[in-house]
């Protein structure tokens, strides 16, 4: 990246307390400000963590959900102004709309987080997952088990998956 900040957007289903949401806050907090400059955007209620991370000093963005038009063009001038290098999305609601900004933004490299094996994901979203993994360049699991499914269910080619597993602090 020619020794400038890596711009990391972050896209989540909400700023609310939970797993993977704790675990993006602390990703965030605890990388190099020299090195990447975090943007966390979200869809619904402000929570905790948008609280949390604003009080870190962080760019939060609440999305509007009123209608998916306003959400993809909020999401595009995101990209825009905020020179967004890395797309990285968890749950498929914020990986489908990361994928679809993604065609009017090429340069931009799609990371898909999978926190879970999704067990209950119906056929619908399964094929969702699938006709539109060719817009992602990385999906990283927090486990192996989820590597596999991507891998066997969503049919995800192995050469796009890495495997990070969650660290813990204590």
């Amino acid at each position: 990246m020619n020794g400038r900040k890596i711009n990391v957007l972050h896209l989540l289903n909400s700023s609310l307390l939970g797993g993977t949401e704790t675990m993006v806050a602390t990703l965030i907090n605890n990388s190099s400000a020299e090195r990447y400059h975090h943007v966390y955007a979200f869809f619904g209620k402000r929570g905790e963590i948008a609280e949390r991370l604003c009080s870190s000093g962080h760019k939060v963005i609440s999305l509007s959900t009123k209608s998916m038009p306003g959400i993809f063009v909020q999401l595009y001038k995101i990209l825009i102004t905020e020179k967004i290098d890395v797309l990285y999305s968890y749950g498929l609601k914020a990986g489908l709309f990361a994928r679809m900004v993604s065609i009017v933004n090429p340069h931009i490299s799609v990371i898909q987080g999978q926190r879970s094996i999704d067990a209950n994901r119906s056929s619908w979203e399964v094929f969702l997952d699938r006709v539109t993994s060719s817009l992602v360049d990385l999906y990283v699991p927090n486990c192996q088990a989820a590597a596999d499914m991507l891998v066997k269910r969503e049919k995800i080619p192995i050469s796009k998956v890495k495997v990070i597993y969650n660290g813990l602090d204590i």
